[in-house]
């Protein structure tokens, strides 16, 4: 029992499917009626002393995997088909949901990043992209 609570994820959606009376709001879509643009669910980022060569090797297979996701039918339906055996979710809530999302962020985007971190979060000094 408590007063509100912000869930993420596979739970955020199975949660919402079994208990739709206690969603007040989605926040992908409340941020996107207010801003009108798409919400930022994640971040690829590493620490500071992480191998550069690592973190770059990592980041090509993360990209390479979205290519495919994006371009390859099968793919796709392989990665949905995947994703609703572990959330419970339908074959076709998740095809909803994959056609929602925007997984990459252009420099329009980091700009409005680093204007959120400077007006909401009191941050002068905003971090870019290493590459």
């Amino acid at each position: 029992k408590c007063d509100g609570c912000l869930l993420i994820g596979d739970r955020a959606l199975e949660e919402a499917s079994d208990n739709p009376d206690l969603v007040k709001m989605d926040l992908g879509s409340e941020w996107r009626r207010v801003s009108g643009h798409p919400m930022v669910f994640g971040v690829f980022a590493a620490r500071k002393d992480s191998d550069v060569e690592l973190v770059k090797s990592a980041h090509a297979a993360l990209m390479e995997r979205l290519v495919k996701f994006e371009n390859d039918l099968v793919t796709r339906k392989d990665v949905i088909k995947s994703s609703s055996v572990k959330s419970s979710q339908s074959v076709e809530r998740l095809e909803l949901y994959f056609g929602e999302v925007i997984n990459r962020i252009d420099p329009e985007d980091m700009g409005r990043r680093r204007a959120f971190l400077k007006d909401a979060c009191k941050m002068s000094n905003t971090p870019s992209m290493a590459w």
